[in-house]
């Protein structure tokens, strides 16, 4: 049986902590999308998969109909602090945005010990990412994905519903990312020169934000939660991640694993996405006044990249491939 996690109000679900329940449905999708079948749901094509380093699956979607309606179906396996339903809810009631909301929740079946898993039945958002994992982004996209954050950043955020944690966040995710990496079957692939590289960084790091104020945000917001619908409405998705965490984590995460999901192309054509996405980050930035925070998160994701987030690239050859951009930033950003 996995450990039991300490129970906070700080945040609905700690990735990092969840990391080490080795939680995996895959042998369970058989039984989940039969149980789903019982309950009216018609459908069994699952759309994403929520992976770990280690190869787990701690949640996936499943697309099809629910009460003659297009639906989604969220299968939770971690169990969440907060359920996403309440997150959802409390979103809503502080966002003051007139372009983004959160996706309509048809039905929902709590988490319970003998299942092991919550049910979200959610609409289905029949729109388009602004930007496609895996695939190269346009100038204009990366622009419209900003546009969107920016809108995100003065409007979605009005109200937390949260509290900031006690302790910093920053160490003891630090202190996880560590262990995770020793745990890892492809640690051998950040070299000895890396780790030196990762250390200094991060007593940099931990000396900024041990006296930096952490700051409400959605702190996974990627290419996947911004979605058009049909009424020129934009759904933001992974609603379990509102937190209080680093200033502006929010404008690199979504850089940060998107420049990992197209590490199967050339390095030509990823450095120019590099480029572009760094343009318009820093673009944000300088409108905020907050130059030196966005350079502090940016070596932050991209010490995360180059000490365990880039050895969950599927080929060797397209992590070795990377490795020398990543090194290189950090580099730059300590000099």
């Amino acid at each position: 049986m996995p450990k039991k996690r300490p129970e906070t109000k700080t945040s609905a679900i700690n990735t990092s902590a969840d990391y080490f329940l080795a939680i995996d449905l895959r042998p369970r999708e058989f039984e989940i999308l039969g149980q789903l079948a019982t309950m009216g749901f018609v459908g069994q094509d699952i759309i994403f998969r929520s992976p770990y380093a280690h190869g787990g699956v701690g949640a996936f979607h499943v697309k099809g109909r629910f009460r003659d309606r297009p639906a989604v179906v969220k299968v939770q396996g971690v169990k969440p602090l907060i359920s996403e339903v309440k997150m959802i809810k409390s979103f809503a009631a502080q966002n003051r945005s007139s372009l983004i909301r959160p996706p309509q929740v048809y039905f929902h079946t709590p988490w319970n010990h003998s299942r092991a898993y919550e049910l979200i039945f959610m609409e289905s958002v029949e729109g388009d990412f602004i930007v496609k994992e895996g695939e190269l982004a346009s100038p204009s996209s990366v622009s419209r994905f900003f546009e969107l954050y920016r809108d995100y950043k003065k409007n979605c955020l009005t109200r937390p519903w949260l509290s900031p944690a006690s302790s910093d966040s920053f160490t003891q995710r630090h202190t996880q990312w560590d262990q995770m990496l020793q745990a890892h079957s492809r640690r051998g692939l950040v070299e000895v020169s890396d780790l030196n590289l990762i250390r200094r960084a991060s007593t940099i790091l931990l000396a900024r934000y041990s006296r930096t104020p952490s700051e409400f945000q959605q702190r996974h917001l990627s290419v996947n939660d911004f979605k058009t619908d049909t009424h020129a409405k934009v759904v933001i998705f992974s609603n379990l991640f509102w937190q209080y965490t680093q200033p502006l984590f929010d404008l690199t995460f979504a850089y940060s694993w998107y420049l990992l999901t197209i590490a199967h192309f050339s390095i030509s054509e990823i450095t120019r996405q590099h480029s572009l996405w760094q343009s318009e980050m820093l673009k944000v930035a300088k409108e905020l006044g907050r130059v030196e925070d966005y350079h502090f998160a940016l070596l932050e994701r991209s010490v995360a990249q180059l000490g365990l987030d880039m050895l969950m690239i599927p080929q060797e050859s397209d992590i070795l491939k990377i490795r020398p951009l990543i090194r290189s930033q950090v580099s730059s950003l300590l000099s």
